[in-house]
């Protein structure tokens, strides 16, 4: 039982003495409850009633519950703070997981697959592509991982990658470099016209067409052409020569011209050679009839070590105004047919090619030259000769300066069937 003196039953709250209340005097104060008479407290067994309840049910003073303060301001703005961080860590939580799942996706890899890049593709290009092409997931998400990577660039060519991969799968592809391409090999004979090179490309090699040969050619320059001169006859060299098997005919017609170029430099031959500056008039052999030359030794030698020999009998004869009488000469102008011994009616024949008939050099080279028949071209041998002829069943010759030596030599060769 509570004790009356410590507790107003009516307010449970604890009375404490204020000095100076009622009118008491100072020091004294009443006994608790004294300003109430004794039956006004319940009998223990009976609930307290609060004054001003009404005709509502007794109340029990342990019901009685302590009300907490509303929050103040510095509350509400720590709530609301935590409130947003949590939202925030939600969302960036979910941002992180998505992108986690752009840079390594979920599924597995997919089909590989080969794709090129072109020569200049930016990083955003081959983000681009990529996407397009299945192997990554997001171009946005690609380029900012490349920026964060510091990774500005790629070497164009072509790549085998997968469907579905991780970017840094992807990365380590290009990085690697594009797998080398897949080459092969063609060989050009010495001695074949441009109409038999273009032939036995058109066949050997798959990227290379025929019908595109005249425009590939246009659009390519010969320092050596005079500028009267549209054939390239001579001009490309022949060689053996690896090309990528994705090659086309202007890459293909190139690269022989190059190879041509650097040759006939190589053995002394100068595109300006005996052209005057200032006139362009001729002075002497020009490089462009030195090939000329270099043509028909390649055609008429069938052993590189007479080339120089056969280069003196072509110099010497142009020296005293002689015609060459070169029988390969007439063979081309014959045609595409050159195979056949030479009829009186193709020594007929005119055409400025036919050198039994026209003086000095034909307008043109009339076939491939070798490097040694080029060479001997611009060195030609030391001798007097002006004729030569088919001597031994090797393909060598016999050369003299006598005309009746070489009837002579001529007939027996004939009678034992070399030609």
């Amino acid at each position: 039982m509570t004790d009356p003196r410590l507790f107003d039953q009516d307010t449970a709250t604890e009375v404490r003495d204020t000095p100076g209340s009622g009118d008491e005097p100072h020091g004294e104060r009443p006994p608790v409850g004294a300003s109430r008479p004794p039956d006004a407290y319940p009998p223990p067994d009976e609930p307290a009633v609060h004054p001003g309840a009404g005709s509502g049910p007794p109340l029990d003073a342990r019901e009685y519950v302590r009300v907490g303060q509303p929050p103040g301001p510095i509350r509400k703005v720590l709530f609301t703070t935590l409130g947003v961080l949590i939202v925030l860590g939600v969302l960036v939580g979910s941002a992180g997981l998505w992108i986690q799942r752009q840079i390594n996706p979920t599924g597995g890899p997919g089909d590989a697959l080969s794709i090129t890049i072109p020569s200049g593709s930016t990083v955003d290009d081959i983000a681009s592509q990529l996407a397009e092409e299945g192997v990554v997931s997001n171009p946005t998400v690609f380029r900012y991982y490349l920026r964060w990577k510091r990774i500005d660039s790629f070497q164009a060519g072509e790549y085998t990658l997968v469907e579905n991969s991780a970017f840094g799968d992807v990365i380590d592809t290009l990085a690697a470099g594009p797998a080398p391409p897949e080459t092969d090999r063609f060989t050009v004979p010495e001695g074949l016209t441009l109409d038999e090179i273009t032939e036995l490309l058109d066949e050997d090699v798959p990227g290379f067409d025929a019908d595109e040969v005249s425009g590939a050619l246009i659009r390519m320059e010969s320092p050596w052409r005079p500028g009267n001169i549209d054939s390239w006859e001579g001009l490309l060299f022949p060689d053996t020569y690896e090309y990528n098997t994705d090659d086309n005919t202007q890459e293909i017609l190139q690269r022989m011209k190059d190879q041509f170029d650097q040759v006939a430099r190589s053995v002394g031959l100068d595109p300006w050679m005996n052209i005057d500056p200032a006139t362009l008039a001729n002075t002497g052999l020009t490089a462009y009839d030195h090939i000329i030359i270099a043509s028909m030794i390649e055609e008429e030698a069938r052993l590189s070590e007479e080339h120089a020999m056969m280069s003196r009998v072509i110099h010497n004869r142009l020296a005293l105004g002689m015609n060459l009488g070169i029988d390969a000469t007439v063979l081309y102008a014959r045609g595409p047919e050159r195979d056949g011994p030479l009829t009186d009616a193709d020594l007929a024949i005119d055409s400025p090619y036919n050198t039994r008939l026209n003086p000095g050099l034909p307008p043109t080279p009339i076939a491939a030259p070798s490097r040694s028949a080029l060479d001997a071209a611009l060195h030609p041998a030391e001798g007097p000769w002006l004729y030569y002829v088919l001597a031994g069943e090797d393909g060598s010759h016999f050369f003299t300066d006598d005309y009746d030596e070489f009837l002579r030599v001529r007939d027996e060769s004939r009678a034992a069937g070399l030609f």
